[in-house]
């Protein structure tokens, strides 16, 4: 619509999808293969193991046995993304923001979810390479040159 009115519309600069859309454009113009893309969403599931208690955006549950997922350890990653996602279906895990700012990039870069709503694992920020890498390689994602977003999970400290 812009280019029909002779307008150029672009990402605020110095905002998510902007810094994302840098990031992919940088390591294309390298010549790197992109296998996929992210971010972290909007708000941090901090567990505290003291309590059995996940807070999320300043909401506390209980989540007995939440301890056992804390890591992924020798288990089969994907398993364990799932059975996080299963017990914390008391929490939000997409938020309107994560998506809309995921369409930017999508829209500017030509990479695409899998899924509509995105994968949105909860993982440690040192397990997004587990994530997202593709099924065949024991990750979430059916292909390359994949977009989603991961949910942070970090202790209180």
């Amino acid at each position: 619509m812009a280019a029909e009115r002779g307008l150029v519309v672009t990402p605020v600069d110095g905002d998510q999808p902007s810094l994302l859309i840098g990031l992919v454009t940088w390591a294309e113009v390298l010549g790197l293969e992109i296998l996929a893309a992210g971010k972290s969403s909007e708000y941090d599931f901090v567990f505290d193991p003291a309590t059995s208690t996940i807070t999320v955006n300043g909401v506390s549950r209980e989540v007995p046995g939440f301890a056992t997922l804390w890591e992924i350890g020798e288990a089969e990653p994907r398993a364990v993304f799932a059975a996080r996602r299963e017990r914390l279906g008391i929490f939000g895990q997409r938020a309107v923001p994560d998506l809309y700012e995921m369409g930017v990039v999508a829209n500017w870069t030509g990479l695409m979810p899998d899924l509509p709503p995105f994968h949105a694992p909860v993982a440690w920020i040192t397990e997004v390479v587990e994530a997202f890498q593709a099924a065949s390689s024991g990750g979430l994602l059916g292909g390359e040159r994949r977009l989603d977003i991961f949910n942070c999970l970090r202790a209180p400290d």
